[in-house]
């Protein structure tokens, strides 16, 4: 189990190594919840400049489908209902020939703290890493390049 801020920390490692180098990839995010996406839509913005293809699944709250960043050719938004499981995920799959990467997610119910538990006295929300695989390695980048090119 993780912090949120830890969590969108590496997820910007992640991502800030898209912004540095020449990988074009293609990218999978989920957010839970649209008002997440839109304070790294400008993130967004630049991250699509650099990658070849960007698909944000997210719930329709908060507008996030007018901002600027989704209007992109390569940007596709996919709405999900708020009682998809998908709805209550995070994720982050980066998927290119020469860099790959996955951030998995699922935040807690409040019976995942046990009895009298809870997330923190400062209410900071905790989740639960699925898997976590960054992978600059030859192989899985070979094998990551055979799927974007399925995709």
């Amino acid at each position: 189990m993780y912090y949120k801020n830890t969590l969108v920390a590496l997820c910007h490692a992640l991502e800030d190594a898209i912004l540095a180098a020449d990988y074009t990839p293609l990218m999978l995010t989920a957010f839970q919840r649209g008002k997440w996406y839109l304070e790294e839509a400008d993130r967004y913005g630049e991250i699509a400049q650099r990658s070849r293809q960007i698909v944000i699944l997210s719930a329709p709250d908060a507008g996030f489908a007018d901002h600027p960043t989704s209007q992109r050719p390569n940007v596709a938004l996919v709405s999900l209902d708020t009682a998809d499981p998908v709805a209550q995920e995070w994720h982050l799959l980066i998927l290119s020939p020469h860099y790959t990467a996955m951030v998995l997610c699922q935040e807690l119910a409040a019976a995942d703290y046990g009895a009298g538990a809870s997330p923190g006295r400062s209410g900071a929300q905790v989740l639960r890493a699925l898997d976590f695989r960054p992978s600059p390695s030859a192989r899985n980048s070979r094998n990551s390049s055979r799927t974007c090119g399925a995709l």
